[in-house]
């Protein structure tokens, strides 16, 4: 929604629900993760621009397959800040704090940030990214995330397009899941998306993970393929 040209605020939502063959106690827990974000932004300029965001989600995990059942629900507000070098460079700058309430116990308070660099050229897009935030996971329960990302993403034609990416990343359990202990991973990923109209497309992600386990010992290696529909309604004003 647009207030003038230089403010608008936006809102979306995203619900994960995530099943696995064969789940059994102390293998990966099913789970479904619902989060809601609104976000209010501001144009000072044409190359700067400010915005808060606030979120709010529930995590479930299947509580028949752990023995220590934790739902969470949780909150976040953060505020950041976008600085265009160009028509072509910009970078992004965000901080906030979540916090994580699993149920019957106390609350977790966790800072969360996420700095990007962008660089666009006429068929490509190259993403460099550093972040914190706070995601869902088949351990049952939510986990503290430290990412360093690197992306290239290309058009192929008006409709399709397809990217390569790379990522190493640390995560800790939160809310009473510290006796997961730390776990580190590194991610390999190509990606395919396809523009069914102007506003509804379908997306095919494929993952290969080399996965440390942690407290257990040894390492674990998948490779996941995803299929998304993601629908964008088009930015809409109210008449004055």
């Amino acid at each position: 929604y647009k207030f003038s040209e230089k403010s608008a605020l936006a809102a979306d939502a995203m619900l994960k629900d995530v099943d696995y063959e064969d789940a059994r106690i102390g293998s990966l827990v099913p789970y479904s993760d619902i989060r809601l974000r609104v976000t209010l932004s501001h144009n000072f300029s044409r190359i700067n621009k400010a915005y808060i965001r606030a979120s709010a989600r529930s995590y479930e995990p299947d509580n028949t397959l752990i023995i220590a059942p934790l739902d969470v629900d949780g909150a976040a507000l953060s505020a950041g800040i976008e600085h265009r070098f160009s028509e072509t460079a910009r970078i992004r700058a965000e901080i906030g704090v979540e916090e994580s309430e699993p149920a019957g116990r106390d609350s977790d308070q966790n800072v969360i940030w996420d700095v990007n660099f962008v660089k666009n050229t006429q068929t490509m897009t190259m993403l460099a990214q550093y972040k914190r935030n706070i995601i869902s996971s088949g351990n049952g329960f939510l986990s503290e995330r430290d990412s360093l990302n690197l992306s290239l993403r290309r058009s192929f034609s008006e409709r399709l397009t397809g990217g390569l990416a790379a990522r190493a990343y640390r995560s800790e359990g939160v809310g009473g899941a510290s006796i997961l202990g730390e776990r580190d991973y590194l991610q390999f990923g190509a990606q395919l998306a396809y523009a069914l109209s102007r506003t509804l497309s379908v997306q095919a992600d494929y993952r290969y993970t080399d996965r440390d386990r942690g407290v257990e010992s040894g390492t674990a290696k998948s490779n996941s393929l995803f299929v998304w529909f993601i629908y964008r309604p088009n930015a809409w004003r109210a008449s004055r």
